[in-house]
Order: structure tokens, then C-alpha cells, then sequence
């Protein structure tokens, strides 16, 4: 999806959201259900793969969002670069 994304036209999360949202559906979707070891040892690994997918996601929306204003930054000459349409 992101490369895609890379190679679009793309200058607002308007024209990203669907795909960003699916893939990230897709992402979730393939998470181990069941971590391995005792419960304490359940609880740690479930709270470090939590923090760790929050962070990768945030890290890949950023991304997105910055190829969506640099794009439109480009294409328009602003800097201003509306990437979140009212």
C-alpha cells in the first residue's frame, strides 16, 4: 500500500483514508491471538507488541501524511499544503 501511495498523485488524506484504514484492517487482522507462557509472561509480551504496533503505525501515518503535504506542497507551490480538507 505504501508504495503505491509513494507513486500516486495523492495530496490529501481524503484520497488515502480508505486505503490507509483497510490496510491497516489487514495489518491487525494478522496479530498472533494467543502470545506463548505464563500469564505474567502473556501480559509483558502483550503490552510490548501493543506499544511496538502503535509506534509502527503512528511512524507509517506519518509517512503518509508527509508524501500527501509534500505532494501538494509541490504541486501548488505552498507551503502551506492543506493535507486535512475542512
Amino acid at each position: 500500500m505504501y508504495n503505491r501511495l509513494a507513486a500516486s498523485p495523492a495530496t490529501s488524506w481524503n484520497q488515502v483514508e480508505g486505503e490507509f484504514l483497510a490496510a491497516m484492517s489487514l495489518f491487525d487482522g494478522g496479530l498472533p491471538s494467543v502470545l506463548e507462557g505464563a500469564d505474567a509472561d502473556k501480559n509483558r509480551q502483550s503490552k510490548e507488541l501493543s506499544a511496538a504496533i502503535q509506534n509502527g503505525k503512528g511512524d507509517w501515518f506519518n509517512n503518509v501524511i508527509a508524501d500527501c503535504w509534500r505532494r501538494a506542497r509541490e504541486s501548488t507551490g505552498s507551503t502551506s499544503g492543506d493535507v486535512f480538507p475542512a
